[in-house]
């Protein structure tokens, strides 16, 4: 599981089999102190985050596993919760 903060959202004129509905996000990905560090993602909303929110996602495979596993749905990366608070002053 990785944090990353929403910049953006994809306004999609279709979108795949089992993703009607689903906001698509562009998430840049943050370290344990909020800092930037990497190249910005686009990721199925899962959880109605949005623009500002800080947030936790997962990547790879594990990315479809949000959804209904009877379809095989095309996922490498899905925002999976909103984050309330970090706490990362020892770390």
């Amino acid at each position: 599981m990785h944090i990353g903060r929403v910049v953006g959202n994809i306004v999609t004129a279709k979108m795949a089999d089992g993703l009607d509905g689903f906001k698509l996000l562009i998430v840049e990905p943050l370290d344990h102190r909020q800092k930037p560090c990497g190249t910005p993602l686009v990721m199925v909303d899962k959880v109605q985050a949005g623009e500002g929110d800080l947030v936790y996602f997962t990547t790879g495979s594990e990315g479809a596993f949000a959804f209904d596993r009877r379809i095989d749905l095309l996922i490498d990366s899905c925002v999976t919760g909103i984050i309330s608070a970090i706490d990362a002053d020892n770390a």
